[in-house]
């Protein structure tokens, strides 16, 4: 957590009238100077909340990967399940108890789907099953950013400025009640489970224009959650091509024993261990990001680049990541809020535009 500090103003009146007012003035205008970015980053702050939009119906924000489709989270509309190959199209309606579907996550052979519009709702899917409910849905306290994720056995929701909720689910994708409710500050838009379950990533709005990430410890099934690192990220936060109310741009991936944050100040690389998590450094792309998959030794980040969405791809080498091509997205009119490499193909939640797809940069 930063705080700012205000200069104590001093007149040396030793040195005369003309000495001592150019203290004064030198002095005041430093003052003022970390007063103004004190509130500088609070205006930032709201002026970002203000200019993000709520989706629309049927705008798509986020993609996971099952077998041979893609699903898509299409809000109100429900979850598209697209096939790779063909892109032939089933569309399923939002479950019972649910009233859309904003997220949605893959574990365990299992989806997970959640509504993250008030009052809010997280369910379980069973493609062995014919899609259906693996059981009823759970109600969760979510907004104004909300996402799910799962890994063998836990289930979270952030629940953005509510508390989150921790779940555990059978191998048939019940789910129990609420195992526990943390909260890590003034809110948590959106959480990544590790594959194993041991650990988890809480994106973080400490204080203020203050945002990050925490690298946590999950025991007991989620009984017990307990912070293990706050990695602070300069210029995260209300950036550019975010969307209500499951799409906020600090997203995470993991590449072996790396996190990979991609936010508004660009691509973080932290280490994480059993015992902590600590930033290495951060790759300037030259634009705001919003979204990042992994695919092998490479990374895919995507974000607003004033005009028009972009595209940036990354390789794993010895000397570790580096930049490899840029790509303007000219012909994606929608805001890109996920993405998902197959082969040489990119498939785009592209909000209002839907699901598209592009060629890899």
């Amino acid at each position: 957590m930063h705080t700012s500090h205000i200069p104590k103003i001093e007149i040396r009146r030793d040195r005369g009238f003309r000495s001592g007012l150019a203290v004064f003035v030198v002095s005041l205008s430093s003052a003022l100077f970390a007063m103004g970015a004190m509130a500088g980053g609070w205006i930032e702050l709201g002026i970002g909340f203000l200019i993000y939009k709520d989706a629309g119906p049927t705008d798509v924000l986020n993609l996971a990967n099952y077998e041979d489709e893609v699903l898509a989270a299409a809000s109100e509309q429900g979850l598209q399940r697209i096939q790779r190959r063909t892109g032939a199209m089933v569309v399923l309606a939002p479950p019972e108890g649910l009233q859309s579907i904003d997220d949605v996550f893959v574990a365990d052979d299992l989806v997970f789907v959640l509504d993250a519009r008030a009052p809010g709702a997280v369910a379980v899917l069973d493609p062995a099953k014919d899609w259906g409910l693996t059981g009823p849905a759970q109600p969760v306290e979510v907004g104004p950013f909300s996402g799910v994720s799962a890994a063998k056995g836990v289930m979270a929701v952030s629940g953005g400025t509510k508390p989150m909720a921790w779940f555990d689910y059978d191998s048939q994708g019940i789910i129990s009640d609420a195992r526990s409710r943390p909260d890590f500050g003034r809110g948590q838009p959106d959480i990544l489970l590790t594959p194993d379950g041991e650990n988890a990533v809480i994106s973080a709005h400490i204080s203020g224009p203050d945002f990050g990430v925490i690298w946590a410890e999950i025991r007991e099934g989620g009984a017990s959650i307990t912070d293990l690192s706050y990695i602070a990220l300069s210029e995260a936060g209300f950036t550019r091509g975010g969307h209500r109310p499951a799409n906020f741009p600090i997203q995470s991936a993991l590449i072996n024993d790396r996190l990979l944050v991609a936010h508004g100040g660009g691509l973080a690389i932290i280490a994480l261990s059993n015992e902590s998590a600590v930033l290495e450094k951060v790759i300037d792309v030259g634009y705001p990001l919003t979204a990042i998959t992994v695919f092998g030794d490479q990374v895919l980040v995507a974000g607003d680049a004033g005009k028009h969405f972009q595209l940036t791809r990354l390789s794993l080498g010895e000397a570790g990541l580096s930049v490899e091509a840029h790509r303007e997205l000219n012909d994606v009119p929608g805001r890109v809020g996920d993405l998902w490499v197959d082969g040489d193909v990119v498939w785009l939640a592209a909000g209002s535009s839907g699901v598209t797809k592009t060629f890899l940069p």
